[in-house]
C-alpha cells in the first residue's frame, strides 16, 4: 500500500500540476508575435529607440529582431539578448521588459544599450504553439530546427577547443556540423563585428548563478572583481568562472556527465566573445526548486522547470535591471 501511495505521490507531483501551470504562463509570457508587436510600439513611440534586424534570418525564416535605446550617437555600444534556447522564455521575457524600462528611463547618458529578446525564434515559436495546445508530453525544443544548441555552434579556437565534443544529434546539446554552421549564429556574430559593442550580457534560465566566460588568463582576477561586485535589487547571484560551473554541474548530474563524456564545454557565445575581447556575463535566471525539476528537465526540457510562474516576473526585472546597467557601466569610455 505504501508503494502505491509513493508512487501515487510521485506522479501528483510530476504530472498534477503541468496543466494548471502551462495555462499560466502566458498570463504574462509573451509570444513571439506579441513580441514583434512590442519592439514596433516601443520604437514607434520613442525618439531615443530604434528598431533591430539582423542582416539574416532564422532556419525557418524568421526575423530575429530587437531595439537599440539610447544615444543612438553614442559609441558606448552594449548588448543583452535572450532566447537563444527556444524553451527558456523568461531570458526574453526579461530582456524585452529591461529594454521598456530603459525606454522610459533613459536620461540622455551617452550610450545605447541594444536589445535582442529572441536569437532562437524557430524553436520559441513551436514550444508557444505546443503549449497552446496544452501538450504536456513530448521534449520542448531547446536547440533549433537542426537539432543544433545555438550556444554551443561559436568557433573555439583555443587548445581547449578539444573538449567542443557534443557531436551526436541526439544530444540536446548537439554543437553542429562546423562553428556558426546555424543561421542564428552567424547572424548575431556578424551583428556584434559590425557593432563593436563594449560589453554583452546574455540571459538564460536556471540556476541563479552569474557566468562569466571560461578562459579568462590575465583579464581574470580584474573581470571577477567587476562581476562579484555587482549589485542585484533582491536577490544576489553567485558569480562563478564558467568552466568550474560546467564542471559542477556534470558532477551533479553523473548520468549526463556520462553521456557527454566531458565536463567542459566549449564554442558558446560568451567564450566567443571573449576570443573577441568583448567583456561579457550570463545570467541564468531562477533556480530549480527540487530533484524532480533536473528530472523533467532531463526528460522534456520543460517550460515549467525553466520559466517561473508569471507573478515572479517583476522580481526578477526588479534584481535584474540595476545591475545589468552597473555592469555596463563598467566599460563605458
Amino acid at each position: 500500500m505504501g508503494l502505491v501511495k509513493s508512487t501515487s505521490n510521485l506522479f501528483s507531483l510530476l504530472f498534477g500540476k503541468r496543466k494548471e501551470t502551462y495555462s499560466r504562463l502566458f498570463d504574462s509570457y509573451r509570444d513571439f508575435d506579441e513580441i514583434s508587436k512590442t519592439v514596433n510600439l516601443i520604437s514607434k513611440n520613442n525618439l531615443n529607440s530604434k528598431k533591430i534586424i539582423l542582416d539574416q534570418k532564422s532556419t525557418l525564416g524568421n526575423e530575429i529582431l530587437g531595439l537599440k535605446i539610447g544615444n543612438l550617437e553614442s559609441q558606448n555600444k552594449f548588448l543583452v539578448t535572450g532566447l537563444i534556447h527556444g524553451n527558456e522564455f523568461i531570458s526574453g521575457e526579461i530582456c524585452l521588459r529591461i529594454a521598456e524600462n530603459f525606454s522610459k528611463n533613459y536620461q540622455n547618458e551617452n550610450f545605447q544599450v541594444h536589445f535582442i529578446p529572441v536569437l532562437n525564434p524557430d524553436s520559441f515559436v513551436k514550444n508557444t504553439e505546443k503549449l497552446k495546445n496544452k501538450k504536456i508530453f513530448g521534449r520542448n525544443q531547446r536547440t533549433n530546427p537542426n537539432g543544433v544548441d545555438l550556444n554551443r555552434n561559436f568557433p573555439p579556437e583555443r587548445p581547449e577547443s578539444k573538449y567542443r565534443t557534443y557531436k551526436s544529434k541526439m544530444s540536446l546539446e548537439y554543437s553542429g556540423e562546423f562553428p556558426l554552421s546555424e543561421n542564428e549564429a552567424k547572424a548575431i556574430s556578424d551583428y556584434v563585428l559590425k557593432e563593436n559593442f563594449k560589453a554583452v550580457v546574455n540571459l538564460h534560465s536556471f540556476s541563479n548563478v552569474l557566468l562569466y566566460p571560461s578562459f579568462y588568463s590575465q583579464e581574470k582576477s580584474k573581470f571577477r572583481a567587476i562581476a562579484e561586485s555587482l549589485k542585484f535589487g533582491k536577490e544576489n547571484y553567485t558569480p562563478i568562472q564558467g568552466a568550474d560551473f560546467w564542471r559542477e554541474t556534470a558532477l551533479k548530474r553523473f548520468v549526463l556527465k556520462t553521456l557527454r563524456g566531458t565536463t567542459k564545454i566549449c564554442g558558446t557565445f560568451d567564450d566567443w566573445l571573449l576570443e573577441n575581447q568583448i567583456p561579457s556575463i550570463l545570467l541564468e535566471i531562477s533556480a530549480p526548486k527540487n530533484i524532480y525539476d533536473h528530472i523533467w528537465e532531463f526528460l522534456f526540457c520543460d517550460v515549467a522547470i525553466f520559466n517561473p510562474e508569471p507573478k515572479a516576473l517583476e522580481f526578477h526585472l526588479e534584481n535584474l535591471y540595476p545591475p545589468i546597467l552597473q555592469f555596463f557601466s563598467s566599460f563605458k569610455k
